[in-house]
């Protein structure tokens, strides 16, 4: 699997994939470029001999502090090891960017998301109802400047 910045080329798989995880949200492929073009936020594909097999929306919020905001699997890869694979990814870009805290949010009915964050090291810190939605998110955290996450090794 290849871990690559999102092109352009990108964006119609992109939205599709945002569409179908995150059906009441509203986004446009303008929307997916201007992210791809931004100093701000990351976008990331995990290909499969070009073909993307996930996703990745990365956004710096203060010094040091990032937060994924989503990490999507396509469902005709799910069961592969992918989701694990791509965060993992992640988590190296953000060391090698220097960030000493990762942020997520996730459903908190989605047990399979929550087990596989708490498994790479991320830890409980608060529930949030979401504006938008008015869904119920966990969020989550994991510290970079501890030691070895209990994934490696």
């Amino acid at each position: 699997m290849e871990f690559k910045p999102a092109e352009k080329k990108h964006t119609a798989k992109i939205l599709s994939l945002i569409e179908k995880e995150f059906p009441n949200l509203q986004f446009t492929e303008q929307d997916i470029n201007n992210k791809i073009d931004s100093e701000s936020y990351f976008l990331f594909v995990l290909l499969k001999k070009e073909e993307i097999t996930g996703f990745v929306e990365i956004v710096l919020i203060e010094d040091g502090v990032s937060r994924i905001n989503a990490l999507i699997i396509d469902s005709a890869h799910k069961g592969q090891k992918l989701g694990k694979e791509l965060l993992q990814k992640t988590i190296e870009f953000l060391k090698e960017k220097k960030m000493v805290r990762i942020k997520i949010l996730v459903d908190q009915n989605n047990e399979t998301a929550k087990n596989l964050y708490q498994s790479m090291g991320f830890e409980f810190v608060s529930l949030y109802q979401l504006d938008q939605t008015g869904q119920t998110v966990e969020e989550l955290e994991l510290d970079l400047d501890t030691e070895t996450p209990s994934y490696v090794g």
